[in-house]
């Protein structure tokens, strides 16, 4: 067993292969992960978002370039979520915006 599922905690049996490693233990619970990520938008909350970028940027390969590049372009999209959350949080909840032309504008 390498690691418990992401969504009930159920150990996870290795299936020995190479590849990626399993998240899940059935697919009743990746598509119940899918249909999570769906209803709130995909992006983890905050500290899931830090905590997974800590543990990606200590396995970042310096040398070659190459693999430098690929793992730096590995960390863009958690750092675009952690960017989108850290811009809704610094939005100040506000009066709506006026309507630009309150008079009725059209034909007829």
């Amino acid at each position: 067993m390498t690691g418990s599922c992401g969504v009930c905690g159920r150990p996870i049996e290795s299936g020995g292969g190479p590849g990626r490693t399993a998240s899940y233990c059935s697919q009743a619970c990746r598509q119940r992960a899918y249909r999570e990520r769906r209803r709130t938008g995909g992006v983890p909350p905050a500290r899931e978002l830090l905590s997974d970028l800590g543990g990606l940027l200590g396995r970042v390969r310096l040398a070659p370039g190459t693999a430098f590049h690929a793992d730096v372009e590995g960390l863009t999209t958690r750092f675009a979520q952690l960017r989108r959350l850290a811009r809704e949080a610094g939005r100040e909840p506000g009066p709506a915006p006026e309507n630009a032309t309150p008079l009725r504008v059209g034909l007829g």
